[in-house]
């Protein structure tokens, strides 16, 4: 109900930088608990920044990372790998989740932002809906890079405007 909710009414941002490892810790933890059932499955799970640094909004950036993260464990629901990697140019960052499950054909990359549009049984469609519009909220996007036929492995990327570098307070 939260995520409906967030997505039918979006918050303000509340801007401020946040330290990109704390971040990429805390959305990981979190999905690993939600999605973790007890047994015996295991994810390596590895994350890689050449920022120090992202101004956003901590919460709903941390949420839309912990969307990413849980998909790409539930895709791979007996273990395998989730690498997340920031990296940045002179305008953006490009926060990317990659993993090793089945992959994304082009005929679902068309639609896995939709809102109620979901391929798990149990699943409500809202997660990459959320992350799309939190995305938008700070001026960025997500992309869903689709994986060739014969190939694994999906990769969503979150592209974020890094804050002016010209101007002051």
């Amino acid at each position: 109900i939260q995520s409906l909710l967030t997505l039918a009414d979006p918050k303000r941002l509340h801007l401020a930088p946040v330290a990109t490892e704390s971040l990429l810790h805390e959305a990981t933890a979190a999905a690993l608990r939600e999605v973790s059932t007890g047994d015996q499955t295991s994810w390596d799970v590895s994350h890689s920044s050449d920022l120090e640094y992202l101004v956003v909004d901590r919460i709903q950036v941390r949420q839309a990372l912990r969307n990413l993260v849980a998909n790409a464990l539930q895709a791979q629901p007996n273990g395998g790998a989730v690498e997340i990697t920031v990296r940045a140019d002179n305008v953006s960052a490009t926060i990317s989740v990659s993993d090793d499950g089945p992959g994304i054909s082009a005929a679902l990359a068309e639609r896995v932002g939709d809102p109620f549009f979901t391929t798990r049984a149990d699943g409500t469609g809202l997660g990459l809906a959320l992350v799309s519009s939190i995305a938008q909220l700070h001026g960025g996007h997500l992309q869903v890079h689709t994986t060739p036929p014969g190939e694994r492995g999906a990769r969503l990327t979150l592209q974020l405007p890094l804050p002016d570098q010209t101007t002051t307070n």
